[in-house]
């Protein structure tokens, strides 16, 4: 059974959920036997390059792949060994699900509980005498302040 396979460039890093590959060029090829559509090794006969091709997408399958390695015996029957890109083959699913992101790599939410995040209080406190000073024959004051300053500085 032969079947579409557009190669193309990709520059995006693997973690990337939408990617923006380049098409180099549509070829047919075919399924090797015995293999997964989650890591394929594809035949194809192409008298080309594969310097620019990095990335494929098989319509067919509904997948994007990242190119493994690309092997030619002396005939020009290109075998590709693809790995599924997972993130975007289904990224409007993963885009469109409702969820709360309990922890991320570089942008922590201090507001759900992470036992593999560390917290530590380092609290800044701080004494500012009033320049005219308060009355105390009338009655007590206490002021607390809580926030960060037109200068810059915390305080409390």
């Amino acid at each position: 059974m032969s079947f579409s396979i557009q190669l193309m460039q990709n520059n995006d890093p693997y973690n990337k959920i939408n990617k923006s590959p380049v098409l180099v060029q549509t070829v047919t090829g075919e399924l090797k036997d015995n293999c997964s559509i989650v890591d394929p090794d594809i035949m194809i006969q192409y008298d080309g390059a594969f310097i620019a091709a990095n990335y494929a997408y098989i319509p067919e399958f509904g997948r994007y792949y990242f190119i493994k390695n690309a092997e030619t015996p002396a005939n020009g029957l290109w075998t590709l060994s693809m790995h599924t890109d997972v993130l975007m083959s289904f990224a409007s699913s993963i885009l469109n699900s409702p969820a709360t992101v309990a922890r991320s790599s570089n942008n922590f939410n201090m507001y759900l509980n992470d036992d593999h995040y560390g917290i530590q209080e380092n609290p800044y406190i701080f004494t500012k005498s009033f320049p005219a000073g308060f009355d105390t024959s009338l009655a007590s004051y206490v002021l607390a302040l809580v926030g960060v300053s037109d200068n810059g500085e915390e305080g409390e």
